[in-house]
């Protein structure tokens, strides 16, 4: 028959080496989520341009983080800061113009922040005694909590401006995850989140209404625009606004978006050249008086 080769029974590799595969694929995919988590959240408006055109499709953002997580404590939720209010019983859901009276009070609105630009916003406003109204971007809560919280410990209102400053004027789906997520951020940096929003680009429809009235919450729009987004000077900027204001006036500004270097060189002449007209600054709750919300 001759000769025939001897069979050597296979070796069984065992399951090491699939556990070895499968450890080394978790691996990746954490060292993957973790450094997505350093960059930061999608849909920051860090790098858009203006709030007239910068107006993206509402989508469905990232979670802000669980919406079971604990809510921090020792900010103190009032109707001034906009976390206690609720809108007027019978009242438009929407503020499309200034507000009404004879009274020279006057309210300064930031929007699109908070970003790197917020802090000197707030140094400003600190050291002339002068509160605000910041309507944020929910994706720049997070990573900016801590001047989410240092917005309602220096006496300004905070308020609602969409999750990455999509058009919510349907009020569908889209738009509730846009403006519910960036409720739930708020909640998270400060403890409670508030009546007010704003639509970018001021984009309003009958479904942004009927949403906001289910929700039982107020959109302000503005009647003093900056036009910032355009980068105009500091002097330019500042003689817009202080010949646009009357009594009762919204002024619209910017503390994120885009490059807002000369916003914040043009607030301190605002502020200085309005108080000597004799305004009074006060938030947007407290211009439109808006009643306590039953807790």
């Amino acid at each position: 028959m001759g000769w025939v080769p001897s069979r050597r029974p296979r070796r069984r590799l065992g399951l090491w080496p699939i556990t070895v595969v499968l450890a080394t694929t978790l691996v990746v995919l954490i060292a993957m989520l973790v450094v997505r988590e350093q960059d930061g959240p999608v849909g920051t408006t860090e790098t858009a341009d203006a709030e007239a055109v910068t107006l993206t499709t509402a989508t469905t953002p990232r979670r802000a983080s669980s919406r079971t997580a604990k809510p921090s404590s020792g900010l103190k939720p009032t109707v001034a800061n906009g976390l206690l209010c609720r809108p007027a019983p019978g009242h438009p859901t929407l503020v499309r113009k200034r507000a009404g009276g004879t009274s020279k009070r006057i309210a300064l609105t930031f929007d699109d922040g908070p970003s790197r630009y917020t802090v000197p916003v707030l140094d400003i406003l600190r050291k002339a005694d002068v509160p605000a109204t910041f309507f944020v971007i929910g994706s720049q809560v997070g990573p900016h909590r801590e001047i989410v919280r240092r917005i309602i410990r220096d006496g300004h209102a905070l308020a609602n401006h969409t999750w990455s400053h999509a058009n919510v004027s349907k009020g569908d789906a889209a738009a509730n995850t846009q403006l519910m997520d960036t409720q739930y951020a708020i909640q998270l940096a400060v403890g409670r989140a508030g009546c007010l929003m704003r639509p970018p680009a001021g984009a309003v429809g009958p479904g942004l209404d009927r949403w906001l009235r289910q929700h039982k919450k107020l959109g302000v729009l503005w009647d003093v625009d900056s036009n910032d987004y355009q980068r105009p000077t500091a002097a330019s900027m500042t003689r817009q606004i202080v010949s646009a204001t009357r009594a009762g006036s919204i002024i619209l500004l910017h503390d994120g978006g885009g490059d807002r270097a000369n916003t914040v060189a043009a607030v301190p002449g605002i502020v200085k050249r309005l108080k000597a007209k004799g305004y009074e600054f006060v938030t947007v709750p407290e211009l439109l008086k808006l009643p306590r919300a039953k807790t």
